[in-house]
């Protein structure tokens, strides 16, 4: 009795993944009716389907992950034997640390004129805070100026002048607030404005 010839599996199959998802293709079969692939992932099967065209789209591929792509061509004589590859999603990139840029652009005897700029804030920043307070030992000092801004675009900035006391050292600094409501301060920074002789001012509080 003769052996049945199968047909020869699909050749050169390849599987791509990248931002756009997993791609497999492979090369056409003559006289073929249709072709049956699969997509294995942890030794699970994740599609399992067939098509007339050489290729498809398996969806998005996790970052990381390694998978298996099988095809096999269905003719007139018969199923041929799977043909594999194999393809690992490359790994996610690293989510770059919060970064602020504060600068003092002038510094007078009653007031300052303060810029910052921020980068790469985590995605549940809700808003950002900018407190300030002249610098105190016994911490009795409260916050003299602070404002709140809704999340701007990546790198956008805020500028604003201040009325501050003369000859004193003052605190700043940038917090962000999260969507749960908690506050986590990102930078800090100590300047001192110069002497003005003519300004009537308290330590903590008073006329400008």
């Amino acid at each position: 009795m003769q052996r049945k010839t199968l047909p020869p599996p699909p050749k050169d199959p390849q599987l791509k993944c990248d931002a756009g998802g997993l791609f497999f293709q492979w090369r056409a079969v003559k006289g073929a009716k249709h072709y049956r692939y699969r997509l294995v992932a942890d030794s699970q099967r994740r599609v399992n389907d067939r098509t007339k065209k050489t290729s498809v789209d398996l969806g998005a591929g996790e970052p990381g992950q390694t998978y298996t792509a099988k095809v096999r061509v269905k003719r007139k004589d018969g199923l041929s034997k799977w043909a594999n590859v194999t393809a690992k999603c490359p790994a996610a990139a690293p989510i770059p640390d919060p970064s602020v840029e504060f600068t003092i652009n002038h510094i007078y005897g009653d007031s300052a004129h303060l810029e910052w700029s921020w980068k790469h804030l985590p995605a549940s920043t809700r808003r950002v805070v900018i407190l300030m307070r002249p610098k105190v030992k016994d911490g009795l000092c409260g916050w003299l100026h602070s404002g709140e801004f809704s999340l701007p675009s990546e790198g956008e900035h805020a500028e604003k002048f201040y009325p501050l006391c003369s000859d004193t050292d003052y605190y700043w600094a940038f917090a962000i607030e999260d969507t749960s409501g908690e506050i986590k301060f990102l930078k800090e920074e100590y300047f001192r404005t110069p002497p003005y002789t003519d300004q009537n001012c308290w330590l903590c509080y008073g006329p400008y």
